[in-house]
């Protein structure tokens, strides 16, 4: 019985000798697959041309906005193509295995290109403000390296199309800064023949001249003489009717002779004459010349 199934069995062995090798080398293809993600961040920017600062933070609207125009930049072709020229992605196995033609070596470039169009997987973090392109592959290895050229083209271009802007928006306030340069050395022509046809030896406010300060000045000084001497003189006729006796001297004027010198010094004096005075009386008769000189 069994010699008679020999043949089939040896066959169903073959066959499934064979059919293992080739799952084994098909699965070895298609399985594992290593996957990883690079994240990038959306930051508020301007609101405006005007405003000075960035804005603290998005709407969700806009949040998803933004991140759909960068995935949509990610993917670009002109970004992938620069990844896959990449000299570390040169040298993945994802690239030799697929893309680099067996017989020349040359790279075949729109293919690779057409493969990470459709494997990459970009779109925005639910609930947050961020976004990530997603790769997996066989090898381990290759994954990062794919990804990180991917995000180092993608940066590259972001920071390419802000400096275009930049450079689109210096050159737009140059143009409008010399119009206005022109526009303002037409008024200045114009100011200038205006004054010529009208004879105008001058612009200037005669208010604002320096002559009109110097006469301010001596005006001014004028005033203040003129009250110093009004004072002065009211001074003045204040001590000649206190001199004369019209004027009664007020307490501040009799404690500003007692500290006058050559007031005390006459004081001195006067209680000397009395002093002596008293003594000729004392010594003599009124009618004697001693006592008519001291009165005199």
């Amino acid at each position: 019985m069994l010699r008679q199934h020999v043949v089939g069995i040896v066959i169903s062995g073959v066959l499934g000798i064979m059919l293992g090798v080739v799952a084994y080398f098909a699965l070895r293809f298609v399985y594992p697959l290593y996957k990883s993600e690079i994240i990038f961040e959306i930051r508020p920017g301007l609101l405006e041309s005007t405003d000075i600062g960035t804005r603290e933070s998005m709407s969700d609207k806009d949040v998803l906005r933004e991140a759909n125009t960068q995935t949509l930049l990610l993917k670009q072709r002109d970004v992938l193509t620069e990844a896959v020229n990449n000299p570390s992605v040169r040298n993945t196995s994802w690239l030799q295995d697929l893309f680099l033609d067996p017989q020349t070596g040359v790279l075949l470039e729109a293919q690779a290109v057409d493969d990470l169009e459709e494997h990459v997987k970009a779109g925005q973090i639910r609930n947050t403000n961020l976004f990530n392109a997603k790769w997996s592959w066989h090898t381990a290895q290759d994954v990062p390296i794919v990804l990180n050229a991917i995000g180092n083209s993608f940066l590259r271009k972001i920071e390419d199309l802000d400096n275009k802007q930049f450079s689109e928006n210096e050159e737009l306030f140059r143009d409008q800064l010399r119009r206005t340069r022109l526009t303002l050395q037409d008024l200045n022509d114009e100011i200038q023949g205006f004054i010529v046809s009208k004879g105008i030896t001058t612009l200037d406010d005669p208010r604002y001249s320096q002559a009109a300060f110097e006469t301010q000045k001596l005006t001014e000084a004028l005033t203040q003489s003129s009250s110093e001497l009004t004072s002065v003189q009211t001074q003045y006729m204040q001590t000649a009717a206190k001199l004369e006796g019209t004027l009664e001297p007020t307490h501040e004027d009799i404690l500003e002779a007692e500290y006058d010198v050559t007031l005390q010094r006459q004081l001195q004096a006067l209680e000397t004459l009395k002093a002596t005075e008293r003594s000729v009386l004392e010594q003599f008769n009124p009618d004697t010349p001693q006592v008519r000189n001291i009165e005199r």
